[in-house]
């Protein structure tokens, strides 16, 4: 999906485009017919309206018959578990992770798979059609597209990548239907985009298929696409955690994964050469296709074309695998992509996160218009959420983001959103409350474990313009900060200076901490307990620790190859933007936002389900 700045440009351009207008409250939706024709030849299509009603139930979460599966799990024999697929397939693993099954470990149990599998509700008459997932790109220089639904035809202008886009989809022999956003919305008629907008993610969700566009072949995508899904095929993702494939060859990969000099070129070409995996508008349109199969969502790099339901898992693999050499992770993605195959924790049952987790997740990835921080994720809340979020570009960012945290907060009676406000971390020109997430500037918040508050509601209110009063009890006190810290991308910064700050981090610990403390507290606070010691996966506080002292402890000079070597600052770096290292008065050691200061309190507000 465009921009607005994107979408008003567009409509300049299609002014003289004579659309038919649509039956918006029954939910007719335009569908683009794809005439057949050689590489070549020009593109031709035929428009026809069709009727997509707007689903009651949310499509990003399918029904679980949860009682079912609870008595199922008392049949298993001991050691094994069942979960379902973040796709919603029931799944079956041993806890030592030796052996995995999409039947039922015991052979004798009568499993019927369609009986617990988990269902998304279609009608069989929606119309057959392949929604196109792709970036709108640059605008010159335009090519032109023949509309021969009347006689006789006439033109459209069409940014290039689109038009390489149907060059490459466009069948020689038959015609191929497709839901297109940039021609398929009058992006002229102010009031069809803003329905469209709304109602975005279920177009995607009920396409039979969606297709991912990234761009004309390279010289090593091919290779690129094979290795992911040789990859996507070691491993099942369940919103748990990841476990190997029934089918995998190498479940090994998931821990360590043999990357080769060949492999990560390749990899990273992919990924940076396609600006698809950077855009914020493609994440409800492949994580609410029809994945669950192998043909409900394909990605595609010239005429290569490979299974998302791999891809994903593929990305889940290299974010959590180890890499033979640490400075290999270094520049090999950017962070949009590999965020992307978490967000199934978006869509599971914990809706008083689904919004906060979306926000952080896709901090880093790109749209033109900040209000679209919101309105691009719609799809993916849950539809009680949703419904209270009305798309209007003439509201400005602030009320944007302010009525989509007072959306959150009524519906889910939650305050995480706070931790996305850090007063260090605002636009110059932002003028909401202080207490409003500033998602304009892309904070990135890092992942947190604790619970503080439990699973109480916030008693919350607005109690004057623009003050949010809330109710708390006071944890401790900042006792020490750390002025050492880095702000968004760190690829500035010199892996030297990177280590300087963490140097500087460490001697505010070394001055503040508890006589008994060691160097796996302030290493498993640097990584937000995200260690071996707390997760079984990854690598440990104590190696951590050794590293580091390894370095700092040598007689000769650290240079930029030595750090680059290790997994400390390469962890770092991928993890550890936009905060700052502290510790309490009582010498605990966390990791803050940059705005933070030494005396303010750190509470355990009600409904923050997570300390703030």
């Amino acid at each position: 999906m465009a921009s607005t700045e994107d979408s008003r440009q567009a409509a300049m351009s299609l002014q003289t485009i004579e659309y038919e207008s649509l039956d918006l409250e029954k939910g007719e939706i335009r569908l683009a017919t794809i005439l057949p024709g050689a590489f070549d030849n020009p593109i031709r299509l035929t428009f026809q309206h069709v009727f997509l009603p707007i689903p009651e139930q949310d499509l990003a979460s399918p029904i679980v018959d949860s009682e079912s599966l609870i008595s199922l799990r008392k049949t298993l024999p001991e050691g094994w578990k069942a979960e379902h697929t973040v796709e919603g397939r029931l799944f079956f693993w041993k806890n030592d992770g030796s052996q995995s099954s999409w039947t039922h470990p015991d052979p004798s149990y009568p499993y019927d798979p369609s009986e617990f599998d988990a269902k998304v509700p279609l009608d069989d008459s929606l119309p057959d059609f392949e929604a196109l997932s792709y970036c709108w790109g640059e605008r010159h220089p335009e090519e032109t597209i023949y509309i021969e639904t009347k006689t006789p035809p006439f033109t459209i202008p069409a940014q290039p990548n689109l038009v390489k886009a149907l060059r490459h989809l466009r069948y020689t022999d038959r015609p191929r239907t497709l839901w297109i956003d940039a021609i398929c919305i009058n992006q002229y008629d102010k009031v069809e985009r803003g329905r469209h907008v709304a109602r975005m993610g279920s177009i995607y969700a009920l396409a039979p298929r969606v297709v991912a566009w990234l761009g004309p072949a390279t010289p090593t995508s091919d290779f690129a696409l094979k290795e992911l899904e040789r990859m996507g095929r070691q491993l099942e993702i369940t919103p748990s955690g990841g476990y190997r494939a029934p089918d995998a060859d190498h479940p090994e990969w998931y821990q360590r994964y043999p990357c080769t000099p060949e492999k990560r070129e390749a990899l990273s070409h992919l990924f940076w050469d396609h600006a698809w995996w950077q855009r914020l508008w493609i994440w409800q349109e492949i994580m609410l296709a029809r994945s669950s199969h192998s043909d409900g969502a394909i990605m595609q790099c010239g005429n290569k074309t490979v299974s998302w339901y791999l891809v994903r898992r593929a990305l889940r693999l290299l974010r959590e695998t180890v890499l033979p050499d640490a400075a290999m992770r270094r520049g090999l993605y950017p962070a949009p992509a590999m965020w992307l195959p978490h967000a199934f924790a978006a869509t599971s049952t914990r809706d008083w996160d689904s919004l906060s987790y979306l926000m952080r997740s896709t901090s880093q990835s790109g749209c033109t218009d900040p209000r679209d921080r919101v309105y691009a994720l719609l799809g993916l809340v849950p539809r009680r959420l949703a419904e209270k979020i009305v798309p209007d570009y003439d509201a400005s960012a602030a009320q944007v983001f302010q009525d989509a945290f007072m959306a959150f907060l009524e519906v889910n009676e939650n305050l995480i959103l706070l931790k996305f406000c850090d007063s260090g971390m605002r636009s110059e020109t932002w003028d909401g409350p202080s207490w409003v997430p500033d998602w304009q500037v892309g904070v990135t918040v890092t992942p947190q474990q604790a619970r503080a508050a439990g699973g109480t509601k916030a008693v919350a209110s607005l109690v004057g313009d623009g003050v949010l009063g809330v109710q708390g009890v006071a944890a401790a006190r900042v006792g020490a900060i750390s002025q050492a810290h880095w702000l968004k991308d760190s690829s500035h910064l010199s892996t030297a200076a990177i280590f300087d700050i963490i140097k500087a981090w460490h001697a505010v610990w070394e001055e503040n901490r508890p006589d008994k403390s060691t160097s796996i507290e302030f290493f498993t606070a640097l990584r937000y307990g995200w260690v071996w010691e707390r997760r079984n996966i990854g690598v440990s506080a104590r190696k951590y620790g050794e590293e580091y002292q390894s370095l700092v402890q040598r007689d000769t000079e650290v240079t930029d190859d030595d750090l680059a070597r290790g997994h400390l600052l390469e962890d770092m770096v991928r993890d550890e933007k936009n905060c700052t290292f502290f510790c309490t008065e009582d010498g605990l050691a966390g990791m803050g936002p940059v705005g933070m200061k030494t005396g303010e309190y750190l509470a355990g507000l009600n409904g923050l389900r997570r300390g703030s």
